[in-house]
């Protein structure tokens, strides 16, 4: 549970339509609630794991001063170990519900083999109106989010390679790799 207090400074850039608006701002309140539920159960004498996961965000953030302000600020679904370094519209909403299936399984000695795939749906999502960020009603259609890939563990850390999919018409199929653990500092409004 978090509660949010602050003002927002607004200077329409050069492809605004509110240049002639100047500087504008405006004071926010809101209350969030983020709830995570994640367990695993291992299979076949430890040497698989199957897990799965659910994340409720439920926030009281209104609209900004235009849709991208409105979008930056609000929580992310972020599932994957790439995500939080992509911006995804469908991905950001002041309200989403989400769950997911997780698969592990020991190769040979240190290398792994990993599969994710999870749902998201927004909840009262947000919409481009010339801008301005609209409220829609209802639910948002289902997005997936799937990655799979292998992962050895090194002694200065796992050495992984994973395809992945977004549903995102900029970030659909990709190849993500890493050397280590990846460490993000956690948001200010998370």
């Amino acid at each position: 549970m978090r509660a949010v207090t602050g003002t927002e400074v607004y200077d329409p850039g050069t492809t605004s339509v509110f240049q002639q608006l100047g500087e504008q701002s405006q004071h926010h309140q809101w209350l969030q609630f983020r709830g995570t539920y994640e367990r695993y159960q291992p299979l076949k004498k430890e040497k698989s794991v199957w897990g799965y996961f659910g994340e409720l965000m439920l926030s009281g953030q209104g609209e900004f001063f235009n849709y991208r302000s409105s979008l930056t600020s609000a929580p992310v679904f972020a599932p994957l170990a790439d995500s939080r370094t992509l911006f995804m519209e469908h991905y950001r909403s002041p309200r989403f519900a989400a769950a997911g299936l997780r698969y592990s399984q020991q190769v040979l000695g240190k290398l792994e083999w990993r599969t994710e795939v999870f749902t998201h749906l927004n909840i009262a999502p947000l919409s481009d109106n010339q801008q301005l960020a609209s409220r829609g009603a209802g639910l948002s259609r289902p997005y997936l989010t799937a990655s799979t890939g292998f992962i050895f563990n090194t002694p200065v850390g796992p050495l992984a390679v994973h395809a992945e999919y977004y549903d995102d018409p900029d970030h659909r199929l990709g190849v993500y790799g890493h050397l280590g653990y990846i460490l993000f500092r956690g948001r200010s409004l998370e």
